[in-house]
């Protein structure tokens, strides 16, 4: 099976923000940690986003082994412009279409969000943690 992570779903899980459904995250951390039957994605943008955020906690040291973890784990869709330009014309926010249009490029089973109505759904489903 093959899915794209919402990245804003991923710096929940990384900054262990309180959340009624925490051990739903904490759960679904582990299994796509040491899952080998699962191929994850995640958009260049996401990851970007990602340890933008986290650099402003974290050391160098610490972001270049969390950047090494996070791309033992995921498969990171780099991009392109085709890929910008139809994110750039969807209903939704850019990092949503990106994930969108990366998932579409990337031939993924799904996308996985805790917030699944900011995504527009055309063709590609997109399921919560929970799910």
């Amino acid at each position: 099976m093959k899915v794209i992570l919402d990245s804003n779903l991923i710096l929940r899980i990384l900054l262990n923000r309180d959340n009624h459904n925490y051990q739903h995250f904490e759960g679904f951390w582990k299994i796509i940690s040491g899952s080998s039957k699962m191929q994850i994605h995640m958009t260049r943008f996401g990851l970007d986003k990602i340890l933008s955020l986290m650099s402003m906690s974290k050391s160098s040291k610490e972001i270049y082994s969390l950047v090494s973890e996070l791309e033992d784990i995921f498969v990171v869709c780099e991009g392109s412009s085709s890929i910008f330009e139809n994110a750039r014309h969807r209903d939704s926010e850019i990092s949503e279409a990106l994930d969108y249009e990366c998932g579409w490029e990337m031939d993924v089973d799904a996308i996985i969000t805790e917030s699944p109505r900011k995504y527009v759904r055309d063709i590609l489903p997109v399921w919560t943690v929970e799910q």
